[in-house]
């Protein structure tokens, strides 16, 4: 009887969860809205950079059971990804992850020798691999890190305010490595959810944009059904 009683109050606690999260993401459609450029998808918040902040850490409070269970999974996954990156100065490995939630990126760092920090604006208590940053507008010192990883481009309030500190933040020898996701028509699905602040029908065209932005591209290759590998220097 006590396991049927569990299950029914479990199931009331996703119902209003799942009606939280819709009355919440309603609240974000009316107080924003999309524009497209150049075939890029841009979410406007009327309420400026203040909502865009409310809409972006309430990703987290709603799948952090989610990403803390696949944890484990996580840092194996970017373990893998990581671990043939080749560095011109193998004696300095910093590296910093912009948007990294639960950390799983930072520890698979850590894991490669790496000393790894990651931010974002809404991650677990007391983590050991994440700070509160904000990836427009950070506090370390110019040319900190031999790596900047992010697969949050989608997420960015201002490209090229992002892009800027990415640059600012890498040192000469280091790289800027983003994971991205694939646009509507060259991956498995719509890569403009209910939390992206940016999206696009095709990858290339947001490389292209952040070529603009003064990167030189050092690769690029597919690695799943919906993100791409980018390398790049400034």
């Amino acid at each position: 009887m006590n396991k049927i009683i569990e299950k029914i109050i479990e199931n009331i606690i996703k119902f209003f969860k799942y009606k939280y999260k819709y009355y919440f993401l309603n609240k974000i459609k009316q107080n924003s809205e999309v524009i497209v450029e150049n075939g890029i998808k841009k979410r406007v918040y009327l309420g400026g950079f203040e909502n865009y902040l409310t809409h972006q850490k309430k990703k987290f409070d709603l799948y952090k059971n989610t990403l803390n269970r696949d944890f484990e999974n996580q840092v194996n996954y970017f373990y893998l990804l990581f671990k043939n990156i080749k560095l011109t100065n193998s004696n300095r490995i910093y590296s910093l992850c912009l948007g990294a939630r639960t950390g799983a990126e930072v520890k698979a760092f850590r894991k490669l020798n790496f000393f790894s920090i990651g931010v974002d604006i809404n991650y677990p208590k007391n983590s050991p691999y994440v700070v509160y940053g904000d990836f427009h507008k950070l506090d370390f010192p110019d040319n900190s890190f031999d790596i900047i990883y992010s697969n949050c481009i989608d997420h960015c309030f201002d490209l090229k305010v992002f892009l800027s500190e990415s640059k600012r933040l890498c040192n000469e020898d280091g790289i800027i490595l983003f994971h991205i996701q694939k646009g509507s028509e060259d991956g498995s699905r719509d890569n403009f959810g209910d939390f992206e602040a940016l999206g696009w029908k095709d990858a290339n065209l947001i490389i292209k944009q952040i070529e603009n932005e003064g990167l030189k591209k050092l690769s690029q290759k597919s690695i799943n059904k919906d993100y791409i590998e980018v390398i790049f220097k400034k």
